[in-house]
């Protein structure tokens, strides 16, 4: 069954959740679209990490 819906999320162009990485066209999208650099993304990123821990 597990194959099975990872086939479908595929389809679907949907990514897994196994990644650990952004991949490269989200974070130029990121860049161009929110005005995001590898600052705001590390103070957005530790502030995340306080609040979940």
């Amino acid at each position: 069954m597990a194959a099975k819906y990872e086939e479908m999320m595929k389809a679907k162009g949907f990514l897994p959740c196994k990644l650990r990485t952004l991949p490269t066209k989200f974070i130029q999208i990121a860049k161009e679209e929110l005005g995001e650099t590898d600052e705001v993304r590390r103070t957005a990123l530790e502030l995340f990490r306080k609040r979940i821990l």
